[in-house]
């Protein structure tokens, strides 16, 4: 049986949501209160139970950033700064959602680790075609944190039936952005994993 209900959330509750997700705050505030309700009953009814709260805050980030924010990856800014979680606690959680297998983000970041790889994979598979010389030679790129740790996962699986491949150089890091170098022939077969032009 399906219950609808009304619910009037006063200013100051209004006030807190808005503050943590932007958007239409009429919309936000009926997918926030969706979830805590099924969060709520999930725990009465005993389909989920945490060890600890960090258990059930990293649940909660995850639903609610899924659903309120499907395009932002939920870092140690948002975690602390939004949700006001202790900075130590942020950055836990936001380096588990981040090392999951299956979230809305994995897939994200691949688009993103495509597109920024689009023109240093034309380029490798330049070098490579002019020979082995050139197929050795360093080439630049950058992308986001959370595609560099998909850039990651290519590398080891590949490594592990390649012992002629070679991982990326990390050159720096500052915010969200990851700069790298690779040799030519091992970004190539990086492209061709995943898709891209080389």
């Amino acid at each position: 049986m399906s219950v609808t209900i009304s619910l009037t959330l006063d200013d100051d509750l209004v006030s807190a949501i808005t503050a943590a997700f932007d958007g239409d705050p009429a919309v936000t505030c009926t997918r926030f209160t969706q979830i805590a309700v099924e969060e709520l009953a999930a725990w009465l009814s005993n389909r989920s139970r945490y060890r600890s709260l960090t258990d059930l805050y990293s649940i909660w980030v995850e639903r609610l950033s899924e659903n309120l924010l499907p395009d932002q990856v939920p870092d140690v800014d948002l975690l602390y700064g939004a949700f006001n979680l202790p900075y130590g606690q942020a950055q836990y959680i936001a380096r588990l959602i981040a090392n999951k297998s299956q979230t809305v983000w994995r897939a994200q970041a691949l688009e993103r680790l495509k597109r920024d790889l689009a023109t240093p994979c034309e380029q490798s598979l330049e070098a490579v075609r002019k020979g082995k010389t050139e197929a050795t030679r360093a080439i630049g790129f950058r992308t986001t944190r959370l595609a560099a740790l998909e850039l990651q996962r290519i590398c080891n699986t590949l490594w592990r039936t390649d012992s002629d491949f070679q991982f990326p150089s990390a050159k720096s890091a500052m915010g969200d952005q990851r700069s790298f170098e690779m040799p030519a022939a091992s970004l190539s077969k990086v492209c061709n994993a995943l898709g891209a032009k080389a």
